[in-house]
């Protein structure tokens, strides 16, 4: 009982590992959420260049075409962008809603000229070298109106940029409404600016490029342009739709609150394992008390007084911890009653005596009749027979006589090893030598047309064991006899042995048409037919009931893995001879 309460123990102390592994299993699902949620945030922040990336890392090719994964299409549309996959020569093999004025054929000049200006016509791209499967370039455009109009008023008022004019003050009302401006000279002085906020003094070479490469660094959006016949470059900056992302402050709240949840989650989960093995461990060293009982056939006292009091009040109502047990607690009742009359019955051979008249009467019936039908054509005088109809005569009556014979015989070693009658004749067998010989029967066999037969050492050990070589012979050739019985022609057999650990493994395989459920289910049971075959089931149903019981008597095991159109296995184990298990018997 000590024993048990410590496998009990172990049960619910895996039960909480579990439980706890589900829990880092949800905590590391919402850290990926997580995640997932920032690099979207940074995408918003930074869309065209991070879903140009993204979009990079996703796509793939097959057959040199190229498969873009996600809703990048949808995604796109709402931006107003367009996307396009260029190879080698310049074609586009891959577009996303690119409008009429772009060309799905490019030029040289045409693309280095893109590369250079970031710009092609009208819009704004951003290009990306993809290498990994093969050269090709991708390009993402959209129309930048803040571009165009730092553009338009380049072209307007870049000659007067220098001069206070009206222009200039056109200019300055202008900007206004969009933010500040600054015009850098090729020193990276600010030679003006316009709008309310301070004037930067000069800029260095590098901030310029950073300012245009790494947008999402900076709290202001900046839109250059670089004015090739005056040498000046303007910036205009505008405020961002989104506040300032403090993302390390986020990643550090949201880790905090995660914590805080395992930490609650860990709490409950300990409650709710002891609370656990309370409510379902007594009434199982309960119940286990109670088979222990059984188990010695003490029947008639399930119940101890105490163990009375504990399940039922005074009034003999189960007690409420216990209802929920009321089915199982009235199983064990029934068992007990069917055990004590299982007892009382167990000598009776009725059932045994009523399976052999079942099995003699069913299975004797149409060769008695057979026989019968022309002893009567014989005995009535009426017929003149040829030689050659008394000899087929005279066959077919062997014949039946014959299949009679086997019936009985069948039936009484099916009766002799249900009741461990036989006698044994205890030998070392070579389980090699037994096996390659029987299955040369059956290659040998001229009547076998329909499968074919081999055999396979996977071991180069003696493979020994103590045994009825004729029994054994018995039940393999039960099981090779069926393989041809029950499978269509061009099935291949192959039969095999070998030695693992201490126990000897005959395998016998096919790539018949198998079984189905029931069938596998029932193999074994005396007088059951599978319906698997279209051909006409004769025998009592005794060949595997047989084989097993030959096989169990030897201290050894059979298995069978089949499915319909999948062949059939059967795996037998039988224990060698310097195994512990294997030993002489005179009888079984």
């Amino acid at each position: 009982m000590k024993s048990l309460k410590r496998r009990i123990g172990l049960h619910f102390s895996l039960q909480f590992i579990l439980i706890f592994v589900l829990v880092l299993v949800i905590l590391f699902m919402l850290l990926f959420l997580l995640l997932n949620f920032i690099m979207k945030e940074d995408m918003k922040r930074n869309f065209p260049i991070a879903a140009l990336d993204t979009i990079a890392t996703e796509t793939y090719f097959e057959d040199d075409k190229p498969i873009v994964q996600g809703n990048w299409k949808k995604d796109l549309q709402k931006e107003g962008m367009w996307f396009q996959i260029i190879d080698k020569s310049g074609l586009t093999i891959y577009e996303i809603n690119t409008p009429s004025s772009i060309p799905m054929k490019y030029t040289a000049g045409q693309l280095l000229e893109m590369q250079e200006s970031q710009r092609f016509g009208n819009y704004t791209v951003q290009l990306q070298m993809d290498t990994y499967y093969d050269s090709y370039l991708y390009i993402l455009g959209y129309e930048n109106e803040t571009l165009r109009q730092l553009d338009k008023w380049v072209s307007e008022f870049g000659k007067d940029i220098q001069r206070n004019t009206d222009s200039i003050a056109k200019l300055e009302k202008e900007i206004n409404k969009f933010g500040y401006l600054h015009i850098v000279d090729e020193n990276g002085h600010v030679i003006r600016s316009f709008g309310k906020e301070s004037l930067a003094e000069k800029y260095e070479p590098v901030e310029i490029i950073e300012r245009k490469l790494l947008p999402e660094k900076f709290d202001s959006a900046a839109t250059i342009y670089n004015d090739a016949n005056s040498g000046l470059t303007w910036i205009l900056y505008s405020n961002k739709e989104n506040k300032e992302y403090d993302g390390s402050n986020f990643i550090k709240n949201v880790t905090l609150a995660i914590i805080a949840a395992g930490l609650v989650m860990l709490v409950i989960t300990i409650g709710f394992t002891i609370w656990h093995a309370f409510r379902y461990g007594r009434p199982l060293l309960l119940f286990i008390s109670w088979l222990e009982r059984l188990g010695q056939g003490e029947y008639d006292t399930l119940l101890t007084e105490k163990d009375r009091k504990k399940v039922f009040t005074k009034k003999g109502k189960i007690r409420s911890k216990f209802k929920l047990y009321k089915e199982v607690i009235q199983s064990f009742y029934d068992m007990a009653e069917k055990l004590e009359k299982t007892r009382q019955d167990r000598d009776q051979l009725e059932r045994t005596r009523e399976e052999w008249m079942t099995g003699i009467s069913h299975d004797l019936r149409t060769p008695l009749a057979t026989i019968q039908g022309y002893g009567h054509m014989l005995e009535s005088g009426h017929y003149e027979w040829s030689g050659q109809e008394l000899e087929d005569m005279g066959k077919t009556i062997r014949e039946k006589g014959t299949y009679m014979l086997g019936l009985v015989e069948d039936f009484s070693l099916a009766f002799q090893l249900k009741n461990n009658k036989i006698p044994l004749v205890i030998e070392k067998v070579d389980v090699n030598k037994t096996v390659h010989h029987l299955v040369l029967d059956y290659v040998n066999d001229v009547t076998i047309k329909n499968v074919s037969f081999s055999f396979e050492k996977r071991s180069d050990q003696d493979l020994l064991i103590h045994g009825d070589v004729k029994m054994i012979s018995r039940a393999l050739d039960n099981l090779l006899y069926n393989a041809v019985k029950h499978n269509p022609d061009g099935t291949r057999v192959i039969v095999s042995t070998n030695l693992v650990g201490n126990e000897v493994f005959i395998k016998i395989e096919d790539n018949g048409i198998g079984m189905d459920e029931e069938t596998r289910n029932n193999l074994f049971d005396r007088y059951y037919r599978g319906t698997n075959t279209e051909e006409k089931t004769d025998g009592a149903g005794l060949g595997l009931s047989i084989t097993k019981a030959i096989i169990e008597s030897h201290n050894g095991t059979i298995d069978v893995v089949s499915s319909l159109g999948l062949g059939t296995k059967f795996i037998l184990r039988l224990p060698e001879v310097n195994s512990d298990r294997s030993g002489t018997r005179d009888s079984c």
